[in-house]
């Protein structure tokens, strides 16, 4: 059962005055709204998310496991998804069925039983597992073993200790294993120092790495290992693809058409490789999907419709692939298409940093790239045509044009409501982190972790950077407000410049913990959200507290509304303020998210984006 983690302000706009950004900002509007309690409801997605495991069972039906440790489950090949009522506490990375009861392998917490098909989970012996992330599991010969990142354990379910590990060492200490196969009831694994055969009786293990050169112990890291008409295929993290013939014994490389020739050419890291109707299929990080029919001799591409080049897991079902995308969730190609098509409805496991809106188009970013809803929410579509990278930090639009600004690759544009996307010219940008995107006038400004304040005369010109005064180069907002820009930095606080970034003056003291996520105005009063310590306003020189009856001071979102103000809680949900921050309230009616990233007013409707959840919703009327 395939199973892997990754080894992966609004500005001033007179002639667009109805489009609304947010980065855990704080946006001010002049909305007629009473001060009664909202109620959340949950839009239409974006559906997707991290999933690493696919397991078919018994009945027909075909799960998956997140990131966030939920399991899913569809009866109609991917194209709807319902939600096990059980949940794991972290990301689940492995599946195995056994004599009708559910085991689940996690990211740090050992392996999970459920008798109840997923109902409720139970946890196996953790101290006895020989490492307690599991990345896969099998049964052999009625025998549950668990392939872990410091080797491989088999259950004792029986006997004076029962539900409880043996640790399978036999001349293979501490080695990451990534993948068991059974294969002719022979037990292989692939690790990160290559490929072992393991002898139940004798429980040793043989090398069989003759060939595979270039990492620990002389062997690739192996990531993926698959069985074909009589053949071994193995993917490795950098050396790309292997094929042997004599049962492990020796391999050649097998990456024709799918590794190009050169001394600049990048590693070919093979995310998995399963066998299918079409042949072999295999995901190669950064360069898509790839098909071979002929047992590895030579490979085509089959990624068309799949923009996001980071696929983890790949299946096959009823005659149809499926395709974990790394954050944008599953895609599907049904048998006898060339052609694949989104297929997450119902999973909710998105991670959401970023939204910004402009009359019915909303646009959210995440760790899985850019979705896109022109119908306010109802509906959602990925939207990564022409990124580079997929962990998207901040979102904006200036005259009609999107700003994404990502992880460590810049930012980038799109001019069609985010059908394609252009990235952002300039070296400096390079390995960059871009937190903000903003005009004031005629000038753009840029926010970035490591560079600081960046500006430029227009979006195509040379930036330069603007940080006289600004003592830490490391924003996590930028922001304009009333013909002032404010910076909130990860750690020194909050800086203001009232002469269009030329220089910059450190605002007030008194935080107890300076990482300001957003800022926000209530008439002349200022007030920043800050991660760790709460909501500050300021008063004179000093920023005093204004975080009574909020339970979790780890604010990332801050707006107001007329004189209501609205944070946003790492753990708590959200929280309302109807005297200016000097008392809060719960306002998590109607969910039961609580992972609230980034909040957003547009019109009279209040967004939240959620760490593990989608894009909420409530009305402010």
């Amino acid at each position: 059962m395939k199973r892997r983690g990754p080894t992966m302000n609004r500005p001033r706009h007179p002639q667009r005055p109805t489009v609304m950004i947010a980065l855990g900002a704080c946006v001010l509007l002049s909305v007629a709204c009473v001060a009664n309690a909202i109620e959340w409801t949950a839009t239409g997605g974006p559906y997707g998310g991290v999933i690493y495991p696919f397991l078919d069972m018994p009945d027909d039906s075909l799960l998956v496991g997140t990131d966030s440790g939920e399991v899913y489950r569809t009866t109609d090949v991917g194209q709807s998804w319902a939600r096990l009522p059980g949940t794991l506490p972290v990301a689940v990375l492995s599946f195995v069925e056994k004599d009708g009861h559910l085991y689940a392998g996690t990211d740090g917490r050992g392996v999970w039983r459920s008798e109840d098909d997923g109902a409720t989970w139970v946890s196996l012996d953790r101290r006895t597992l020989v490492h307690p992330i599991v990345r896969s599991l099998v049964v052999v010969d009625g025998a549950l073993y668990a392939g872990t990142a410091g080797g491989m354990s088999r259950l004792d379910e029986d006997g004076e200790y029962p539900d409880t590990w043996s640790t399978l060492i036999g001349g293979l200490r501490n080695v990451l294993v990534n993948e068991l196969v059974v294969v002719d009831n022979a037990l292989l694994a692939a690790t990160n120092a290559g490929v072992y055969r393991f002898d139940v009786e004798s429980g040793r293990w043989t090398e069989l790495n003759s060939g595979l050169g270039g990492g620990r112990r002389g062997a690739a890291r192996v990531r993926t290992l698959v069985a074909t008409d009589g053949a071994l295929v193995a993917g490795t993290g950098t050396q790309g693809i292997y094929r042997s013939t004599d049962d492990g014994l020796s391999w050649t490389p097998a990456s024709d058409g799918i590794a190009g020739e050169g001394a600049d050419e990048p590693p070919v890291n093979v995310l998995d490789i399963i066998t299918t109707g079409r042949g072999l299929v295999a995901s190669v990080a950064g360069r898509g999907m790839y098909v071979s029919p002929d047992h590895a001799v030579t490979w085509q591409l089959l990624s068309a419709g799949v923009t996001n080049p980071y696929t983890y897991v790949l299946h096959e079902s009823g005659g149809d692939l499926l395709a974990a995308a790394f954050g944008s969730g599953i895609y599907r190609l049904p048998a006898g298409a060339d052609r694949w098509t989104h297929s997450s409805e119902g999973i909710r496991d998105t991670s959401v940093f970023a939204l910004a809106a402009e009359g019915s188009n909303l646009y959210m970013g995440g760790s899985g790239g850019i979705f896109v809803s022109t119908d306010a929410g109802v509906s959602w579509r990925p939207s990564e045509h022409g990124f580079g990278a997929l962990n998207v930090r901040s979102l904006s639009i200036v005259g009609g044009r999107v700003y994404a600004g990502t992880r460590k690759d810049g930012y980038y544009t799109s001019d069609d409501r985010g059908a394609t996307w252009s990235r952002g010219p300039g070296a400096i940008f390079d390995g960059l982190t871009v937190r903000s995107v903003l005009r004031v006038g005629s000038q753009y400004f840029v926010g970035t972790a490591g560079e600081g304040v960046l500006v430029a005369p227009s979006d195509a010109a040379p930036w330069t950077a603007t940080n006289e005064g600004l003592e830490f180069p490391y924003v996590l907002r930028l922001q304009a407000i009333a013909g002032k820009l404010y910076a909130g930095t990860d750690g020194q606080g909050l800086y203001v410049s009232d002469d269009d970034g030329a220089s910059w003056t450190k605002l007030g003291s008194g935080m107890e913990k300076p990482y300001v996520y957003a800022v926000c105005t209530i008439g002349v009063r200022l007030f920043t959200a800050t991660y760790g310590g709460g909501i500050y306003e300021l008063v004179g020189d000093l920023w005093e507290p204004r975080s009574v009856g909020i339970t979790d001071l780890r604010t990332r979102a801050l707006v107001a509304v007329g004189d209501t103000l609205y944070a946003g809680t790492a753990d708590a949900g959200v929280f309302a303020s109807h005297d200016g921050g000097l008392s809060w309230e719960e306002a998590n009616d109607g969910w039961e998210e609580r992972r609230v990233r980034v909040l957003l007013v547009h019109g009279d409707v209040l967004y939240a984006g959620t760490a593990r959840g989608g894009v909420y919703q409530a009305s402010l009327r």
